[in-house]
Protein backbone atom coordinates (compact mmCIF):
# COMPACT_ATOMS: atom_id res chain seq x y z
CA UNK A 1 0.00 0.00 0.00
CA UNK A 2 1.52 3.86 -1.36
CA UNK A 3 2.28 6.01 1.71
CA UNK A 4 -0.51 8.82 1.63
CA UNK A 5 -0.34 12.68 2.09
CA UNK A 6 -2.69 15.29 2.15
CA UNK A 7 -2.21 18.58 0.68
CA UNK A 8 -3.76 21.65 1.91
CA UNK A 9 -4.54 23.94 -0.66
CA UNK A 10 -3.37 22.22 -3.60
CA UNK A 11 -4.89 24.48 -6.15
CA UNK A 12 -2.18 27.15 -5.66
CA UNK A 13 1.61 27.12 -6.59
CA UNK A 14 3.31 25.20 -4.05
CA UNK A 15 0.53 22.85 -3.25
CA UNK A 16 0.03 22.02 -6.67
CA UNK A 17 3.76 21.05 -7.08
CA UNK A 18 4.31 19.24 -3.74
CA UNK A 19 1.02 17.25 -5.04
CA UNK A 20 2.62 16.42 -8.25
CA UNK A 21 6.19 15.68 -6.32
CA UNK A 22 4.29 13.37 -3.98
CA UNK A 23 2.36 11.60 -6.86
CA UNK A 24 5.27 10.57 -9.20
CA UNK A 25 7.25 9.57 -5.74
CA UNK A 26 4.25 6.84 -5.71
CA UNK A 27 2.13 8.26 -2.95
CA UNK A 28 -1.25 8.43 -2.33
CA UNK A 29 -1.82 11.93 -2.86
CA UNK A 30 -5.40 13.93 -1.43
CA UNK A 31 -5.73 17.09 -3.10
CA UNK A 32 -7.63 19.56 -0.60
CA UNK A 33 -9.09 22.13 -1.82
CA UNK A 34 -12.39 25.02 -0.72
CA UNK A 35 -14.13 22.39 -3.36
CA UNK A 36 -12.60 19.19 -3.28
CA UNK A 37 -12.09 19.65 -7.58
CA UNK A 38 -8.27 20.39 -9.18
CA UNK A 39 -7.69 20.42 -12.66
CA UNK A 40 -4.19 18.30 -12.53
CA UNK A 41 -3.67 15.63 -15.36
CA UNK A 42 -2.16 13.47 -12.73
CA UNK A 43 -4.06 11.00 -10.43
CA UNK A 44 -4.66 12.27 -7.25
CA UNK A 45 -8.61 12.38 -5.10
CA UNK A 46 -9.49 15.28 -4.82
CA UNK A 47 -11.42 16.52 -1.15
CA UNK A 48 -13.21 19.57 0.20
CA UNK A 49 -11.82 21.29 2.87
CA UNK A 50 -12.97 24.07 4.87
CA UNK A 51 -9.45 25.49 6.46
CA UNK A 52 -10.71 27.28 9.47
CA UNK A 53 -12.57 24.47 10.14
CA UNK A 54 -10.48 21.99 12.23
CA UNK A 55 -12.92 18.97 11.84
CA UNK A 56 -13.00 19.89 7.80
CA UNK A 57 -9.32 19.29 8.09
CA UNK A 58 -9.20 16.26 9.86
CA UNK A 59 -11.63 14.29 7.69
CA UNK A 60 -9.50 15.26 4.82
CA UNK A 61 -6.07 13.87 6.81
CA UNK A 62 -7.86 10.70 8.39
CA UNK A 63 -5.73 8.26 7.70
CA UNK A 64 -2.70 10.36 6.09
CA UNK A 65 0.72 10.33 7.77
CA UNK A 66 1.73 13.32 6.03
CA UNK A 67 -0.30 16.81 6.15
CA UNK A 68 1.07 19.01 3.34
CA UNK A 69 0.22 23.08 4.63
CA UNK A 70 0.47 24.79 1.60
CA UNK A 71 -2.52 26.85 2.40
CA UNK A 72 -2.28 30.84 1.22
CA UNK A 73 -4.60 33.43 2.03
CA UNK A 74 -4.53 36.30 0.02
CA UNK A 75 -1.22 38.38 1.82
CA UNK A 76 -3.81 41.20 3.42
CA UNK A 77 -5.58 39.01 5.32
CA UNK A 78 -2.39 37.05 6.81
CA UNK A 79 -2.53 38.31 9.81
CA UNK A 80 -6.07 37.30 10.58
CA UNK A 81 -6.44 34.18 8.53
CA UNK A 82 -2.95 32.01 9.17
CA UNK A 83 -3.60 31.60 12.73
CA UNK A 84 -7.13 30.05 12.78
CA UNK A 85 -6.20 27.76 9.37
CA UNK A 86 -2.49 27.30 11.11
CA UNK A 87 -4.76 25.55 14.30
CA UNK A 88 -6.90 23.80 12.55
CA UNK A 89 -3.97 21.95 10.96
CA UNK A 90 -2.35 21.85 13.86
CA UNK A 91 -5.86 20.02 15.87
CA UNK A 92 -5.98 17.78 12.91
CA UNK A 93 -2.46 16.68 13.00
CA UNK A 94 -3.01 16.28 16.72
CA UNK A 95 -0.89 18.67 18.38
CA UNK A 96 -1.55 22.10 20.65
CA UNK A 97 -1.75 24.88 18.99
CA UNK A 98 1.17 27.03 20.23
CA UNK A 99 0.69 30.33 22.29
Amino acid sequence: MAEQVVILGANGRFGRNAAEAFAAAGWEVRAGTRSGRHDFGFDVAGVAVDAFDSGSVARAADGCPVIVNALNPPYERWTTDVPRMTESVLAAAGQPAPR
